[in-house]
């Protein structure tokens, strides 16, 4: 999926991952944050500020349902 439909599904709690992180690596947003697999919370601008690479602009999965 593309960024705008990773954002769209965290905004609904969901966890996404991408083709760069590793398989435990997912994100999605709790209170207007980024939550990690971690428990860090981030706020999206400066999360999405070191992820400007056109990479990032898809290659976007559901969690739950992606596997490297």
């Amino acid at each position: 999926m593309t960024k705008q439909d990773a954002i769209g599904v965290m905004t609904q709690g969901v966890k996404v991952t991408h083709d760069t992180f590793s398989n435990e690596e997912w994100i999605t947003m709790k209170d207007d944050s980024i939550l990690t697999e971690e428990g860090y919370l981030m706020n999206p601008i400066e999360f999405w500020s070191y992820r400007q690479n056109k990479s990032f602009d898809d290659g976007w999965y559901l969690y739950n349902s992606y596997t490297n």
